[in-house]
């Protein structure tokens, strides 16, 4: 029997020099699949990934910057969209 695995989505955020790249290479490490540097709009986008693939994707981590500006502005709401989508979405910063 095949279990059903919840979709799990990873922001890793934070300060310059606080180990944004250094924590996805680590996760990266233990089978995430990490995109760098992703614009917070483009979570919407990627969280479809786990509607559309017919094979089971490994957890995915993004890495935004909290310098994004004006994109950073936008993640609050992003992240309360995905949640409502039912994907496990946690915040490491």
């Amino acid at each position: 029997m095949e279990s059903v695995r919840t979709p799990e989505l990873l922001v890793v955020t934070g300060m310059s020099g606080a180990g944004r790249s250094t924590v996805g290479n680590a996760l990266e490490d233990q089978g995430w699949y990490v995109i760098d540097n992703l614009p917070p709009q483009l979570l919407q986008p990627i969280s479809d990934l786990f509607s559309l693939s017919k094979a089971a994707l490994p957890k995915i981590a993004v890495v935004i910057d909290v310098r994004g500006g004006e994109f950073f502005n936008d993640l609050q709401a992003n992240l309360a969209e995905l949640g409502k989508k039912g994907v496990n979405v946690r915040v490491l910063f």
